[in-house]
């Protein structure tokens, strides 16, 4: 997909603001997504229908600390606002244009930890075009290479994203579209329209309805398909709204008639024109985002390039982006805390090696380092009941495997001097021989360099620490191919395909099964 990350420009959106003592409660009432328990700053994608089930309006919805932002098409800003308004009777509720000037999107993790520089009242997090992101208004610069537009517009249409105007419009089912699975939650209170939602649902959905189509080899003819009907087995069966080309095959956005909708169909579509195309049905999303815990484990693997290097600031980036994305995950507080200690922050570190140990009490080293913090800082006395922490910690044998992976380990070791990637994961297996990340980085370090065996030895080990991590089935079951041990391979890859769908990894699960696929020729 994007190696880490990219920007690119974000033309054609607005923003609306709603502010007021009641503003929750009645966007609450009004769109299609669930508000409760939205993070501030962060935004997902919801509608507004009518109260017959069409849509009025699509857009990302943002939590802030005083109010709410619609990031909506440009074209649609003027009409939402006098069609929420017509709702608002005595509620504290009010409603602006924010002038925002040029946006650009940030895509990835590296993106996402890129778009920090820009002030966080600028900034929105969510998930777009199938991966984690951002969106910002403001000078900034990136240092990220420009994704294209053709990147860009494959992305969004694979992702399910419509376009106002071509794959939604005004007046149409949101059930006619992937909104109603992306923009839509059946578990909140009532919203406009959700009585239609609810019945078409549960009937036998509407007549036509978005699915994707994919053509197989690239098709150099695909742009003329756009807007063309087309009939299967003799019968009206769709029309093509968008086209793309994503993995050495063309996709089409069609809508399809309800007995046609049925994942891995094969369809012969026949155009007006007298064009013949063969392709696939598939569901929407096609791509979506890695699982959460890759993401923010890539972050910290990265933090810890940084800091090997010295790139300091950029470390400490990269954790904070971890802890942006995922406010629980406790290793990055345990890193981030180490660096700014080293940094004469200590008393941001301290502050962050205490939220760590909230959530991870038992570790020895989140003890050990809140002790140096303390030692540093002349607070002896408290120095020393951490390190008696530490210490019983330790003997008690009550203590949970810790997953600090190579950020933590270099900030530990204070590893500032280059020494390789090899060494690091070496020195965290030493403290902890059952950290999962640092067996897998381990041996698909040793997997690269060719020491299957060893590697093999280390991909179990990663399995076993953490059977849900779907990366590590990727990386054992090539090492078994590697070694010629093919039935072995095939129980891995099987088994890591129902690890990665279950966690939601589709670019894990299809690489699985690419390198299963490999093996059925010879049985």
């Amino acid at each position: 997909m994007l190696e880490g990350g990219g920007v690119a420009p974000f033309p054609g959106w607005a923003l609306i603001r709603v502010s007021g003592a009641d503003a929750e409660r009645f966007l609450q009432s009004q769109v299609t997504s669930n508000l409760r328990g939205l993070r501030s700053g962060t935004a997902q994608l919801s509608a507004l229908l009518d109260i017959s089930g069409r849509l009025r309006a699509f857009f990302f919805i943002a939590c802030r600390h005083r109010d709410f932002l619609l990031l909506i098409p440009e074209g649609l800003r003027a009409p939402t606002v006098e069609a929420l308004q017509r709702y608002v009777v005595a509620d504290d509720v009010g409603m602006d244009f924010l002038e925002a000037g040029p946006m650009r999107v940030w895509l990835g993790p590296l993106g996402l930890a890129a778009a920090r520089d820009i002030p966080t009242e600028q900034r929105l997090l969510l998930t777009i075009y199938g991966l984690r992101g951002a969106v910002t208004w403001g000078r900034g610069s990136s240092g990220l290479d420009p994704v294209d537009e053709e990147t860009l517009e494959a992305l969004r249409i694979l992702s399910g994203l419509p376009r106002w105007g071509v794959e939604a419009d005004e007046g149409g089912l949101i059930n006619e579209t992937p909104l109603v699975a992306t923009a839509l939650s059946f578990e909140k209170g009532c919203f406009l329209g959700q009585e239609t939602v609810v019945k078409v649902r549960s009937g036998r959905g509407p007549s036509y309805a978005a699915m994707l189509l994919r053509t197989g080899d690239k098709d150099s003819e695909r742009r003329t398909r756009v807007g063309g009907e087309f009939r299967v087995e003799d019968r009206r069966a769709g029309r093509v709204l968008s086209c793309a080309e994503w993995d050495g095959s063309s996709w089409l956005w069609v809508q399809l008639f309800r007995d046609f909708r049925v994942p891995g169909r094969e369809l012969e579509c026949r155009f007006a024109n007298g064009g013949v195309v063969r392709g696939r049905v598939e569901s929407f999303p096609r791509v979506g985002p890695p699982a959460l815990a890759d993401d923010v484990a890539r972050l910290q693997r990265l933090a810890a390039e940084c800091y090997a290097a010295g790139d300091e600031r950029g470390a400490i980036g990269l954790l904070e982006t971890a802890i942006d994305l995922d406010p629980g995950f406790s290793d990055a507080y345990e890193s981030l805390g180490v660096i700014l200690g080293r940094a004469g922050r200590s008393d941001e570190a301290v502050e962050l090696m205490k939220s760590f140990l909230k959530a991870q009490p038992e570790s020895v080293l989140g003890h050990a380092n809140l002790s140096r913090l303390y030692a540093e800082k002349g607070m002896i006395e408290e120095a020393e009941t951490e390190r008696a922490l530490a210490a019983a910690t330790a003997m008690s044998g009550r203590r949970k495997p810790e997953k600090s992976v190579a950020a933590s380990a270099d900030a530990a070791a204070g590893d500032r001097a280059g020494e390789g990637r090899e060494a690091i994961y070496r020195q965290v297996l030493e403290v902890h021989p059952d950290d999962a990340l640092a067996n897998l980085e381990l041996g698909k370090l040793l997997l690269e360099r060719g020491r299957l065996r060893e590697a093999a030895d280390r991909l179990d080990l990663a399995v076993a620490a953490d059977p849900k991590m779907s990366a590590a089935y990727l990386a054992l079951g090539r090492a078994r191919l590697e070694l010629g041990e093919e039935l072995e391979a095939a129980r891995i890859l099987g088994e890591g395909i129902g690890v990665a769908t279950r966690n939601g990894d589709t670019s894990t699960a299809a690489s699985l099964q690419q390198h299963l696929a490999s093996l059925r020729p010879a049985g």
